[in-house]
Parts: structure tokens; sequence; C-alpha cells
């Protein structure tokens, strides 16, 4: 593995390591100093352009890294997927993701220029390999030869309604694949909505995974929908 410089003050990645082991997540050291850059990149880029509102340190680990780490809750990875991040923003949750899944193939998608040049720049000082960060609207880049039934997994962090994500991400996952998404208390509202949507594209709600966020006192709803063969 490439070194990455190791901190030397105890930070609040330790959270983050606490909290994956909450979740029966193992962290190597090496990832560990991944996510440690990550977090010093995300502050600096944030002082300068809003990648999000989110400023605090900790509050970045659980509601950023910890947050993302919950969609394993829902989803068994091999390892060697391809995956696709819909409205990715600040990486979020493709990148923690591909930290501890680093066979994952990934694929950012944002439609903003100036999260797209941040989330480059991050996997260049990262070292990753088997990262593409795109950027464009996410309809227009579903037809692309490249994009289209191309994905295993699609995940989002509830960008829109379930019922719209749905229609978003189908066209990227090949027949059998999974869309990973997390909603709170209105989840029951979202798969209500999503009914009709299902009908129509093909597909079934798998399973709703309900998980405690480390280190905070919010709970998630992890859905899985998954893409019917037809």
């Amino acid at each position: 593995m490439p070194d990455l410089e190791i901190p030397t003050t105890r930070s609040p990645i330790n959270l983050m390591v606490d909290g994956a082991a909450n979740l029966g997540i193992i962290v190597t050291e090496y990832q560990v100093r991944q996510f440690e850059r990550y977090l010093a990149e995300l502050v600096k880029w944030n002082s300068k352009i809003n990648l999000s509102g989110i400023t605090d340190k900790r509050q970045i680990v659980i509601k950023h890294f910890l947050d993302s780490l919950l969609y394993l809750k829902g989803l068994e990875l091999q390892g060697d997927e391809q995956l696709v991040d819909i409205g990715s923003g600040a990486g979020f949750p493709g990148l923690p993701l591909k930290l501890v899944k680093p066979k994952l193939q990934v694929t950012l998608l944002d439609a903003r220029l100036k999260k797209i040049a941040f989330l480059k720049q991050l996997c260049q000082r990262l070292k990753l390999e088997g990262v593409n960060c795109i950027q464009g609207r996410a309809e227009g880049l579903a037809g692309q030869p490249q994009h289209y039934q191309k994905y295993n997994v699609a995940v989002a962090r509830a960008l829109t309604q379930l019922d719209r994500l749905i229609g978003l991400a189908f066209p990227y996952m090949v027949p059998g694949g999974r869309l990973v998404v997390s909603y709170g208390a209105q989840v029951n509202r979202q798969l209500r909505l999503a009914g009709e949507m299902l009908d129509k594209q093909a597909g079934s709600l798998e399973k709703v995974c309900r998980v405690s966020l480390p280190h905070s006192n919010e709970l998630r709803n992890i859905v899985v929908i998954r893409k019917c063969f037809t």
C-alpha cells in the first residue's frame, strides 16, 4: 500500500473507528489514515466553497462518515461490484464505502462542478484507484452507453423523494441490481409514494433495515430496492 502521512495528534476520526466497530466494520490502520486525510481535505475545502453545511469535525465524522457506512447494514458487498453514487456531493456515501471496501469500482456523480473538482483532488490525495468522478445531471447521464445498465448497486442519500429517485437510479442498474438509500422518520411516507413507481419500473422492496447512527440519538432506515428481471 502507498504511504499516507500518519497523524501526530489524536483526532475525532477515532469516533469513526469506534462507531464502525459498533457496526461490525473493522477499519485498518491504513484506512484510518485515509479517513483522516479525507476529513482534513473536506474541512480545508469547506472553508472556501460550500461542500457541506456541517463544519464541526466530530459531526462530519458522525453524520457523513458513519452515516455512509450504515449502508453496509442493508447490503452485503462482495467488494468488487460496480457502484454508482447519485448526487454524491462531497463523496457521501460512495467514498467511505470505497475506503472500507477497496475493491469496489465506484462512480461518483454530481451536477456541481466545484464538488467534482474536490472529489477528483481528494481521490488523488488518497491515491485511490477504481473511482470515477463525473459532473452532470443524473437524468442526462443515465442513457449514455458507459452508464446505462452498468451498475450492480446504486446509492444515494435521500436527495429527492423515493419515487423520483427510483426513476433516476434504475436506468443505471443491471437487472437484479439494488438501490440503497437512507431515510429518517419519513420512511413510511416515502415507501407509500414509491409504490406506483416500483410497479412501473419492475422493482420490488427487498428490505428496510432500521439502525442507530453511532455516537448519536438518531435512527436511520436503510431501504433496499431490487430491480427485477423482466
